[in-house]
């Protein structure tokens, strides 16, 4: 008797904002994380806490400039089509 073939989802196209450097830091992230669940070190929860929040605050500064660069981009396009 054989097992049933999952099929699995995967999700071609990164989001408008993500960066080469947010991947890298979310690596980073993935990476510290890891390294402190299995050591369960205060050192290395510390590390990882530093680079999460590093992490947040790059990802919250991408979605923000590239939200106002289409609403700049929309609201330029509607302005042409009016006049």
């Amino acid at each position: 008797m054989f097992a049933p073939i999952k099929k699995k989802r995967v999700k071609i196209h990164k989001p408008f904002w993500m960066s080469a450097d947010y991947q890298a830091i979310n690596y980073k992230v993935e990476k510290a994380k890891k390294e402190a669940l299995n050591t369960n070190l205060p050192e290395k929860w510390n590390e990882f806490k530093f680079i999460r929040n590093k992490a947040f605050h790059l990802k919250t500064k991408l979605k923000t400039r590239s939200i106002k660069q289409l609403i700049e981009k929309n609201s330029k396009s509607i302005e042409s089509k009016l006049h």
